[in-house]
């Protein structure tokens, strides 16, 4: 019979690396559920592909099928996989991820819409004090500054500014047209994937910029969402700034 512990499990080599004991104070599940996530966050599973099955996955831990299915489903609760019953674990594509769990902006009705994007700039700059803070980077290196508007229904309603790592992206601010779907560009482009992101919502008010931009009165309150998006090893990929008019749509957030 399979002994498990709360303190450590051993671990097969993840892409050939080597592999060996993994000591922690977290449940098995968490240790095993991070281990996933770095291999998915390494391109081992891109979007749309099957995971092993529960059963290999256990003996390749060496957990029982109990701790992998728990970790399974933590992965599920963060939208990083799809369980299709009678078929398998998928990873979820960077797509699914960015419409179903990071963007959370819906009509009053409650339906979500695809949003469309207008570039306004695109730069590559040394980071302020704030942008190498928040990034992780040294104020030696670049980042890319992008600003753009989001609509909806063809209305401006959303104004971005997007601050990214110049060296996870070399290429970016080259490059004709930034796609409106950044995270799966991230992901297939780069093999950057955004794992789980961090949130702060407040008011604001409307400023000479989103005067312009989205066509509201001067002073119009705003919702301002401030988010910094993660890889799935914890580093700090993106930040982004999004001020969002509350004319027609509302930020939802479902807790279960």
């Amino acid at each position: 019979m399979r002994r498990e512990s709360r303190h450590s499990i051993q671990a097969s080599p993840l892409n050939g690396s080597g592999g060996g004991s993994i000591v922690s104070e977290k449940p098995l599940y968490s240790q095993v559920r991070e281990q996933l996530m770095v291999r998915i966050g390494r391109n081992e599973w891109v979007g749309g592909q099957r995971l092993p099955n529960e059963l290999d996955l256990a003996s390749e831990y060496n957990v029982s099928i109990a701790t992998i299915r728990k970790a399974i489903q933590d992965l599920q609760a963060r939208n990083l996989v799809i369980r299709r019953r009678g078929d398998g674990t998928y990873v979820t594509s960077s797509e699914h991820r960015d419409l179903f769990y990071f963007w959370r902006i819906v009509d009053h009705r409650g339906k979500r819409e695809v949003p469309t994007s207008q570039i306004l700039s695109c730069v590559v700059s040394k980071p302020t004090v704030a942008e190498a803070k928040r990034l992780e980077v040294p104020r030696t290196k670049r980042v890319i500054r992008i600003e753009r508007v989001r609509f909806l229904a063809q209305r401006p309603e959303i104004l971005e500014r997007i601050v990214v790592p110049q060296r996870l992206f070399p290429d970016l601010a080259r490059r004709d047209q930034v796609p409106n779907a950044l995270y799966r560009h991230y992901e297939q482009a780069y093999g950057v994937n955004i794992g789980r992101a961090v949130e702060d919502l407040s008011a604001v008010s409307a400023g000479e910029r989103e005067v312009k931009c989205l066509k509201v009165p001067r002073g119009a309150a705003l919702l301002q969402i401030d988010r910094t998006a993660f890889g799935f090893d914890g580093r700090p990929i993106e930040w982004r700034v999004s001020r969002c008019s509350n004319r027609r749509y509302v930020y939802r957030n479902e807790v279960t």
